[in-house]
């Protein structure tokens, strides 16, 4: 089974109507795709209580106590069992909405199994049939609200659940088809995608170059003539990037196009060096930038990445980058999101900026510059005078106190670049002459989105996203880290933006509760 396919779960309660609503939900809230496969789950319980607490089978027979374990009773209600299993398969048949949806489905080549079986816990009959399947997610039905705490801490997928009027409430943002990490999934199932834009469907990590991601967790050692290989003798013509260290863009034997940066400035010993390299190496997601190995000898520090082919999101915004439209712009919070998530979880931490935000070709994020940084007071930007914000923008105001990076002051520097996807670059002149930070706050507290909003944008963006956007933005730059989100919940938040969702997990920003506490004495 490829690791490459959603394997979606739908789990309803066979006493209830047929519907196709959690189909048509998975199809537009998971964007599926060619190869990928539902699963149609209707369980029948065989007893549930009745008012005089007589055990009741599900297809409405009453079966006496007494007689419970008698051998013609368990005969009785297998065969009661059966029928109303062969009742609810032939459903599937009959319900004209769930025929037009199977024939879009095949249309699509999308797979799907309709299955119905008896099970006597629902909660527990859902952990089972998940991990059968490997899910990627599942979509519970409405009566399992109750039991959503049992189920996600018996499942580590996705977990979405319906509502009454027919949507999804997303409960865990959806596991990915990946082997290293979750999917930031594309924004509208109705969505089509130009060459630019494809998901991937083999180990590349950019559909248009096809260079090939790595999975194995070990970094290698490499000799310098590998290196002087790869980049043509670390010719100028490699150059990628000579700011504050060397980067080269390099080929190895096997056509893996890398990026080769130098470590100048290192005072760590040659052995601290090769074991962070080797933890580094161990971070596998797809959206972080994988360290493939280094070179050490005597001062000379080494450090070989997976090379990432359409710049930074940092170029991006101040090239104003037409191809930066609104839907790439949530895919890209979100993918970084999900990138900063699992390297948390990985314990590292610091360098969340747009320059450390590579983009390929479908404008997928990958995190770059993780664990390796110095403290980024000595990391200043030296660039042209007329930016507005400098590296220290990005750092949370307890860092100046702490001088000690944490998930809180990471998610502070999200917030950041959250606000300059929705503002685009902006110049001192732009600002007159103040910060953006500076110059965005009474526009986020006023709610003024025509003079936030980045004009290269134009009329693409939706409103409602926008707005929530706005908020979630407003929660990360939180200056009191603990009314500051979590980066689980900036991921959950984001995911539900990125579905037109409303943010479930909100209330107001700090200086808003603020004011409303004002305002009622």
């Amino acid at each position: 089974m490829s690791s490459r396919v959603h394997r979606v779960l739908v789990i309803q309660d066979a006493s209830r109507e047929l519907s196709a609503d959690p189909i048509r939900s998975a199809l537009h809230s998971l964007s599926l795709k060619s190869g990928d496969r539902i699963k149609f789950l209707r369980i029948v319980q065989p007893f549930r209580k009745t008012n005089n607490r007589s055990p009741l089978l599900s297809c409405g027979i009453l079966v006496s106590k007494s007689r419970l374990h008698s051998s013609a009773t368990i005969l009785k209600r297998q065969e009661s069992i059966d029928r109303e299993i062969r009742k609810k398969l032939a459903e599937f048949e009959t319900n004209n909405e769930m025929k037009s949806i199977l024939l879009l489905m095949r249309n699509q080549q999308i797979e799907i199994e309709r299955a119905v079986e008896p099970g006597h816990s629902l909660k527990k009959f859902t952990v089972q049939a998940a991990n059968n399947i490997d899910a990627t997610c599942v979509i519970l039905d409405r009566k399992l609200r109750r039991e959503i705490k049992y189920i996600m801490e018996n499942l580590t997928c996705g977990i979405l659940r319906m509502r009454k009027d027919g949507g999804v409430k997303c409960i865990r943002a959806p596991k990915a088809p990946e082997p290293e990490g979750l999917h930031p999934y594309q924004i509208q199932a109705n969505h089509q995608f130009t060459s630019e834009q494809q998901p991937l469907h083999n180990n590349s990590i950019c559909s248009v170059c096809s260079n090939t991601r790595h999975t194995d967790e070990n970094a290698r050692e490499f000799t310098l003539e590998e290196l002087q290989r790869a980049t043509a003798g670390f010719s100028e013509q490699n150059i990628l990037s000579n700011n504050h260290k060397l980067i080269y863009k390099g080929v190895l034997n096997d056509r893996t196009m890398i990026v080769v940066s130098s470590r100048g400035g290192e005072t760590t010993s040659d052995m601290q060096f090769r074991n962070r390299v080797q933890l580094l190496g161990k971070a596998r997601h797809k959206n972080v930038v994988g360290v493939l190995g280094s070179y050490s000898e005597g001062l000379q520090r080494l450090l070989v990445c997976d090379y990432v082919c359409n710049g930074s999101l940092n170029r991006q915004l101040s090239d104003r980058c037409t191809g930066l439209t609104w839907k790439r712009r949530i895919y890209i919070a979100l993918g970084s999101a999900r990138g900063l998530q699992y390297l948390h979880r990985k314990s590292f931490y610091g360098s969340m900026r747009p320059e450390n935000i590579l983009l390929t070709h479908d404008y997928e994020p990958l995190l770059t510059n993780y664990g390796v940084t110095r403290d980024q007071y000595q990391d200043m930007d030296r660039s042209s005078g007329t930016r507005v914000l400098k590296t220290f923008d990005y750092l949370a105001p307890e860092y100046a106190e702490t001088v000690i990076h944490s998930s809180k002051t990471d998610v502070y520097s999200f917030g950041v670049v959250l606000l300059q996807l929705i503002t685009g670059w902006k110049t001192l002149k732009d600002t007159n002459g103040r910060s953006l930070l500076t110059w965005a706050t009474p526009l986020l507290r006023e709610k003024n989105y025509p003079d936030l909003l980045d004009r290269a944008i134009g009329d693409s963006y939706d409103l409602v996203q926008l707005f929530w956007m706005v908020r979630i933005t407003e929660k990360c730059l939180a200056t009191n880290p603990y009314r500051r989100y979590s980066i689980d919940q900036v991921v959950n938040a984001l995911c539900q933006i990125a579905h037109g969702y409303s943010v479930t997990d909100y209330s107001p920003p700090e200086s808003e509760s603020e004011t409303e506490a004002t305002a009622t004495m």
